[in-house]
């Protein structure tokens, strides 16, 4: 009894398979550890977080923040005074020196949402990531709040 040729090729092609595989196998370093490296969480210059304690005259509340390249995105939480009223806000960082300035719109998430007219700030270096921070919540054209505090940004 002879051999199809068709199923020497297949026997053939089921051969070149195998043997591309084990090249590929022999011929490329293969990591093979059950422990996995550790990733690196190391912020470059160009990314910054922080969060701060500021105060008005009324009301004393906690701001945190995070930015990439001069954009930064965050949160500020008052307390009873506010009547625990929370804010989100998107701000323009401009450095100058051992200073910080910011400006951008802001949100008010709780208690009525809406669209506020923005947040301005300034924030001064005291001592290495150790800022004096200023800023100004504008509501509407009647109402704003004056904040006053410290900050560490990271």
């Amino acid at each position: 009894m002879c051999c199809n040729t068709q199923d020497a090729y297949s026997v053939v092609y089921k051969l070149i398979a195998i043997l591309y595989i084990l090249l590929c196998n022999v011929a490329y370093a293969q990591e093979c550890t059950p422990y996995k490296s550790p990733k690196n969480y190391l912020l470059d210059n160009n990314k910054s977080a922080a969060i701060g304690y500021v105060a008005c005259l009324h009301a004393a509340g906690v701001v945190a923040e995070v930015g990439y390249d001069r954009m930064f995105v965050g949160v500020l939480a008052m307390g009873d005074g506010h009547h625990g009223a929370t804010y989100s806000f998107l701000q323009y960082e401009i450095p100058y020196g051992r200073s910080r300035m910011y400006i951008g719109p802001a949100y008010r998430l709780n208690h009525n949402s809406s669209l506020l007219i923005g947040r301005a700030g300034f924030d001064y270096r005291l001592y290495r990531r150790i800022y004096s921070s200023a800023s100004v919540l504008q509501i509407n054209r009647n109402l704003n709040y004056l904040h006053v505090g410290v900050k560490i940004i990271l």
